[in-house]
């Protein structure tokens, strides 16, 4: 099967299947103005989408040319843990995560099922801050408080990554352990979607993406990923910081040392241009 002129595949690792170009070419039809870029992971997912794209269109394109899923936001987070002996050659929870896989496991099963019995609601779009009742100084600080309480949804995976990395002056190599959490706000997440099929016909792609739900969707996955509950699973303590525009004061959460959006809706650098990217391997450190 042939590619559509607006389907850049010179990034593909893999041909292209018959499902692919299908869906290429459905997304192109609705404006004339849209581009795709696959990208080296381009597969369909176990949804039957599309999956590993750069989609570009118009700003001016009403809203239903984007080919929105009911995954948006999904990211990945990482958080360095603490080590408190620099000097050993290996971190010190490694030995213990080995040994102790059993242990670990039943403290992590624990902790799930705190989540699940925990009865606060989940976090939808009726938990945005009204910005009439905060002040212009609080805006600016992004220091919103959402206004209900709303508990942490379980992420679709949390896992545990380890490497050698040297030091700045480059003269030693540190054992470094991380922890990764990757998901989206699957309720929230699925209202948007909503949000988009009943006004993508009257609002621009441009319009859409700037609205407030898409940033408060945005803003808060970061948020449920840095819960501190998690943090709070011994032995892995990663360094933490009060966070804001949560659903409870002096809550604090894990520090992101980087994530990666895994379907990120926002403005392109190119005036006039929209993009809505889905790559489940791009990484982008936080510096």
């Amino acid at each position: 099967m042939e590619l559509h002129s607006r389907i850049d595949a010179r990034h593909c690792l893999n041909p292209c299947s018959a499902a692919e170009i299908n869906s290429c070419n459905s997304v192109l039809r609705s404006s004339p103005h849209s581009t795709i870029k696959l990208l080296p992971n381009h597969h369909i997912g176990q949804d039957a989408q599309l999956h590993g794209f750069h989609f570009t269109c118009s700003a001016t394109d009403l809203a239903c040319v984007l080919p929105v899923g009911k995954d948006v936001c999904s990211m990945i987070s990482m958080y360095e843990v603490l080590n408190e002996d620099e000097s050993s050659l290996l971190h010190p929870h490694t030995l213990d995560i080995l040994n102790n896989h059993v242990a670990n496991q039943a403290k992590l099963d624990a902790f799930v099922q705190r989540l699940d019995a925990d009865p606060t609601i989940l976090s939808r779009f009726d938990c945005i801050a009204q910005q009439l009742e905060q002040t212009v100084h609080k805006a600016a600080e992004f220091d919103c408080v959402d206004s209900r309480p709303w508990k942490e949804e379980i992420s679709d995976k949390v896992g545990i990554y380890h490497t050698f990395t040297r030091s700045t002056s480059k003269d030693t190599r540190r054992h470094k352990v991380f922890i990764v959490v990757s998901g989206c706000l699957c309720e929230a997440a699925e209202e948007f979607h909503n949000l988009w099929q009943d006004a993508s016909n009257e609002l621009s792609c441009h319009e859409l993406l700037a609205c407030e739900e898409l940033n408060w969707l945005c803003s808060t996955t970061h948020c449920n990923h840095n819960r501190r509950r998690l943090a709070d699973q011994p032995p892995l303590r990663p360094a933490h910081a009060p966070r804001r525009r949560h659903r409870r004061p002096g809550a604090h959460g894990a520090t992101r040392l980087s994530h990666d959006e895994h379907v990120h809706v926002r403005p392109a650098q190119v005036r006039g241009r929209q993009r809505l990217l889905d790559a489940l391997r791009r990484l982008r450190l936080l510096r």
